[in-house]
This record gives structure tokens, sequence and C-alpha cells, in this order.
């Protein structure tokens, strides 16, 4: 490995380790979907979400500290916009039969109407779509207020919503203490979504993800590998103190998606990663469209082999046929999109 010392050497050379660890994380969040929920392994998975917020986050931004004229910057941004709105639209079509069966649009009424606006816009189609919408609409909300704001500040802000999405998640049974808390909460619930699958659990990850675009950072591997592991135990920590306190087990919801601990685990990985430079002897462009289709499809995939064959429950063997059966997909679509009359497919990643 080679350490560099500058920012904008994340990308130096080639960004070949940032493919495999898309696809590694794809596979973290088949865990997470597959496995049982007391899986100990479970709370480190929930890494794979905030590292794909900070790796859209900086090379969006990486490209916009490269451009120096503001016609250039918004075409850049809507560029950004434009291929991830391809990307939900192609598989919010693909899926449509099971996205309508399973969040019953099918009962055609006003309030149906209003589901699907808000499913559309904010909590997402199909599942786990909300990492698609959210990244839309924080780096849209961080890239416009930081013509006006400081990324202090705006890290301020990102933290705030953080706790906040910590406080609904893994400590929804303190925060119901809050005075108006839980009026709040399902108030938040029925215009966006669970604050963890919102836009609000993005909003510090992507403002790091800028803040490393922007600025040279370096640490020393020894520093950011004592970080790393300190912060991998203590969220083992948290997760057992939250079990075992019962702190998630609340009568309004359930989720276990934030961690306060997450945030120096995945900052740590992140600059370890980008600070050396790992050799990749192949190419990795399938890679990184097999993290996509991957992501997008495999939640669906699990729910129609439980609902089809009762012995699948969560677990090493739907979590092994998901990810098979997801990667043959890959295969699939990687193979289809060469032939014109299937050059379509390419939105599917």
């Amino acid at each position: 490995m080679k350490q560099t010392f500058e920012s904008s050497n994340y990308l130096c050379i080639d960004g070949r380790r940032f493919d495999v660890l898309k696809i590694i994380l794809s596979v973290f969040v088949v865990g997470i979907h597959t496995m049982p929920i007391l899986f100990w392994f479970r709370p480190a998975l929930r890494m794979a979400v905030p590292l794909f917020f900070m790796m859209s986050s900086y090379f969006f931004f990486l490209k916009q500290s490269k451009i120096s004229d503001l016609e250039g910057k918004r075409n850049a941004y809507w560029l950004f916009v434009k291929r991830i709105v391809w990307l939900y639209l192609f598989w919010t079509i693909i899926l449509l039969p099971y996205i309508a069966y399973s969040g019953e649009w099918h009962n055609l009424s006003f309030v149906t109407f209003l589901k699907i606006l808000k499913s559309f816009f904010f909590s997402g189609t199909f599942s786990a779509s909300w990492y698609l919408t959210s990244t839309i609409i924080s780096v849209s909300i961080i890239w416009y207020l930081s013509k006006y704001f400081s990324n202090r500040v705006l890290l301020f802000v990102g933290l705030i919503t953080y706790i906040f999405c910590c406080l609904t998640s893994n400590y929804l049974v303190l925060y119901e203490k809050l005075p108006a808390s839980v009026i709040l909460y399902k108030s938040y619930a029925f215009m966006f979504g669970k604050p963890c699958n919102s836009f609000l659990s993005a909003m510090l990850f992507v403002e790091i993800g800028k803040i490393f675009a922007e600025n040279k950072i370096f640490l020393a591997n020894r520093r950011l590998l004592v970080l790393f592991f300190v912060s991998l135990l203590l969220l083992f920590v948290e997760a057992e103190l939250i079990r075992h306190f019962k702190l998630n087990l609340s009568k309004v919801d359930y989720s276990d998606d934030c961690f306060f601990f997450l945030v120096p685990l995945c900052v740590s990985l992140f600059m370890l990663l980008g600070q050396n430079f790992i050799s990749i002897p192949f190419k990795t462009m399938a890679l990184r469209h097999s993290s996509t289709i991957v992501y997008c499809s495999h939640f669906t995939i699990s729910s129609i082999l439980c609902s089809l064959v009762s012995s699948f429950q969560r677990g090493l063997l739907l979590f092994s046929a998901v990810l098979l059966i997801s990667l043959l997909i890959c295969s699939l679509i990687c193979l289809l999109e060469k032939n014109r009359y299937f050059g379509w497919l390419k939105y599917a990643h």
C-alpha cells in the first residue's frame, strides 16, 4: 500500500479500490435484510449505507471543486441528479407489479395517491430505494446551502440531524420521554418516512464527503487503524447496551439503522482506503455495476423467495440464495446490455 497525502489523491491513479468496497458494502446490505435481527455482526453491516453516502458525496463535490464557472457546476449537478433519477425510474418500472402489490397501491383512493407521492419522492418506491431519493435530496441541500454557509455550519446541521435519527432509531425508548416527541416523530414519518430511512440520516455523511473532497486531510495509518478498531469495538458495545436495556423496542416503532459510533467507524475506514493506494490488477467497472444492481434488486428477491418457499427464513440460506440470484441477474444484465436491442439495460446501474 502506498499512503498519499492529499484529498484529491483519494481518486489518484484509479478508483478501483472504491469499486471493490462498493461490492463488499452491497453484500453487507444483503446481509442486513436477510440475516437474523440478532446476528452478532449486524451493527457493523450498518456501515454500508453511510459509506455509500460518503462516496457519492465525495465524488460529486470533487468534480464540483474542479469546475470554476457557475454554469459548469450547475450542469454537473443536473447530470448527477439525472443519473440517479434514471436508475430510480428503471427499477421502479421493473419492480412495479411487486411494488404495487406490497404497497397496497391496488386500493385506489386519494389516500393511496398521497402514499404513492410520498413513496416516490421521499421514502422510495421499492425497498432500499430510500437511499436514492435521500442521496438526491441531501446532496441538493448541501450543494445549495454551501453557497451561503461554511462547512462547519453544515457539519453542525448534519450532526443535529443524525442525532435525531439515532434517537428515533436505536434510542426510541429514550426519545419518547422528551416533550411532544411522539407527535414530532409520527408527523415526520407520515410526511417523509422514518427519519433513519430518509435524507436526514444522509446529511452528516454527505457533508463529511464534501469536506474530504474540498480539503487536504491526512492522518497517519497507525492513528486511523486505532480509531477504526476502537470505533468498531465501541459500536458493538453500543449495540449490546441497546439490546440489553431494550432501548429500541418501542411501542411506537422499531428500527436499528443508526448508531452513534458508525460515524467515526465510517470516517476512519474511508480515510484508510482513500489515503492508501491499493493496486487492483483488474478492471472493476463490472463490480461497480454489480454493486448497484445487487443493492436495487436484493430485497425484492428476498421477499419473493420468502413468500414462495416457507422454509426460507432469515439466515445463511436466505442470504446465500438472495446473493446468488442477485449476482446472476447482474451477469445477465451486463451480458444483454451489450446487445443493441437491450441497450436500455444500462440504466440498471
